[in-house]
């Protein structure tokens, strides 16, 4: 793991808590608590969410939180993009580095947490198409990992 990505420190934990506890009241909203997860650098999935919330209440107190973020395995961006990598690397038949952009539009529009036509779209204005018609995905993951919320906003 990188060490952009590695854990803060408690005064870190604490002040990002504190930013979402805007009423003062010692808590936050459960929704804020994965906001203030990935504030801090981590990249949870909904399914990684959903099994850290499980058994917590709507508000969370600092402990709670505290405990959530050092206690859980959450992903990062970078072992997203690594995954991400490796994924396409198996769909890479020419082992180029590239997939064409029919392809991609394609798996983006129908393969898991599907994208709608019009984010396709904004997310291929960013990349660069060769004369082939492809895109290298190491750039396409990288996009989409650091940049997706810049270009969809």
């Amino acid at each position: 793991m990188s060490s952009q990505y590695s854990k803060v420190n408690d005064s870190e934990i604490r002040n990002c808590f504190d930013m979402f506890n805007l009423g003062g009241h010692g808590y936050i909203h459960k929704s804020d608590t994965a906001l203030g997860v990935r504030a801090l650098g981590l990249n949870p999935t909904e399914d990684q969410l959903n099994r850290a919330f499980k058994d917590m209440d709507e508000n969370v107190n600092y402990g709670a939180f505290s405990k959530l973020y050092l206690n859980n395995s959450f992903s990062t961006p970078e072992s997203q993009e690594n995954k991400c990598i490796e994924s396409f690397k198996i769909l890479d038949s020419d082992s180029d580095g590239t997939i064409s952009e029919s392809d991609l539009r394609q798996m983006l529009i129908t393969v898991g947490d599907t994208l709608t036509h019009h984010e396709v779209d904004l997310l291929m204005e960013e990349m660069t198409v060769d004369q082939q018609g492809r895109i290298k995905y190491e750039d396409f993951v990288k996009k989409i990992c650091s940049d997706y919320g810049e270009l969809m906003g």
